[in-house]
Formats: structure tokens, C-alpha cells, sequence
């Protein structure tokens, strides 16, 4: 398993915080649907 503190872990981090907030602005979602 990859540790967190690698780059490519923090850089995946990065994109996936982004992703989140562009998901529920496209439309309304439900948690279980981000997960």
C-alpha cells in the first residue's frame, strides 16, 4: 500500500477535493453516490 505522504498520494488528494464540490454543483447528489 502507498503511504499519504508520498507526492502522487497528496497530488490525488488534490484532485479529489476538487472533484467533490464540482460534482454536487452540477446537480444535486446524494453521499452514497460521491463515495
Amino acid at each position: 500500500m502507498e503511504e499519504l505522504n508520498t507526492p502522487r498520494a497528496q497530488w490525488l488528494r488534490g484532485v479529489l477535493d476538487m472533484c467533490l464540490p464540482a460534482l454536487m454543483a452540477e446537480r444535486p447528489v446524494y453521499g452514497y453516490e460521491m463515495s
